[in-house]
């Protein structure tokens, strides 16, 4: 087999651990070397240490799973938004298209407004509603821009017990965690996502660019199944949680007009994964068996 560099960015999110737990399984190949820097060996923000970095390791693919994802700080600093959201991406992009290797980066549902009711395709017209998903919606478009061996994997709800400002259910169980009942939107949907079965879908995708795949690049779609409003994938937390730690706090439906934040949310944003279906024969997995793994993670972390 011919030695492969796989170069990964994003190493501590939910994602980027994922990928790391499976080198040491059999999902990954035994011919692939990963490198994936810490923020301090590789700052993505910081655009001569990236373009250094990124030549000096020479890869044979580059995986984007880093970004600026907390929402709010987004919306505080929007400068340092683009520049991890968007600057970072184009950058990675163009030292790919010297290197002449293959680039994939991870986006997100939130480039769409979330008016749409049937799940959204990867043509349809992106429409952000917060700086965080106009930031991704510019990376997007700064790639497609400067490399054509591209592809874009969106996805929704990515949750792992691995914490992050927009994994849901370590957002959930801190909230759980807490005292008094728990108002959740009803009329939000999303698809909620397990990071090892993304993770999983990356590295055969990665494995079939790498394999010489010529009708691979492009914009994808892959999440869990199936879609559900944000107040019912709270009651299926709290009811695992409630099995491990006899808590069971009160849930209360409620619409999102009535929940006081500043930020807007889109309402639906499921994805339509057909494509990813039929291009790389990925499947969507049902995100059920990877929440009672990830709770039972976060809780083992806990108690020790």
């Amino acid at each position: 087999m011919t030695p492969e560099r796989f170069l990964l960015f994003g190493i501590s999110s939910p994602v980027g651990q994922a990928l790391q737990a499976l080198t040491q399984t059999d999902a990954w190949p035994v011919s692939w070397t990963l490198c994936a820097p810490s923020r301090a060996a590789c700052d993505i923000a910081n655009p001569a240490q990236l373009r250094g970095f990124i030549q000096d390791t020479a890869p044979s693919l580059i995986l984007n799973a880093a970004e600026m994802s907390d929402i709010a700080k987004a919306e505080a600093n929007e400068a340092a938004a683009m520049a991890v959201n968007f600057h970072a991406p184009a950058q990675m992009a163009a030292q790919a298209s010297v290197l002449d290797v293959p680039m994939i980066q991870l986006s997100t549902d939130l480039v769409f407004d979330g008016r749409q009711a049937a799940p959204y395709t990867p043509d349809d017209k992106m429409n952000p509603l917060s700086t965080y998903g106009g930031s991704k919606m510019m990376g997007e478009e700064a790639l497609r821009h400067e490399l054509a061996w591209h592809v874009i994997v969106r996805s929704s709800g990515v949750f792992s017990a691995v914490k992050a400002p927009q994994n849901p259910l370590t957002r959930l169980l801190g909230q759980l965690d807490g005292e008094g009942p728990l108002r959740l939107p009803v009329d939000r949907f999303f698809a909620p996502t397990y990071a090892p079965d993304l993770a999983r879908a990356l590295v055969h995708i990665a494995q079939e660019l790498l394999g010489g795949k010529v009708d691979g690049f492009g914009t994808y779609h892959f999440c869990g199944t199936p879609a559900l409003s944000v107040y019912d994938f709270g009651c299926t937390v709290r009811d695992i949680y409630a099995i491990r730690t006899g808590r069971g706090p009160t849930l209360t439906a409620t619409m999102s007009s009535e929940i006081d934040s500043p930020l807007r949310d889109p309402l639906r944003t499921a994805l339509d994964c057909r494509k990813t279906q039929e291009r790389y024969g990925l499947a969507q997995p049902d995100w059920h068996e990877g929440l009672g793994e990830a709770i039972a993670a976060r809780q083992n972390t806990k108690d020790k």
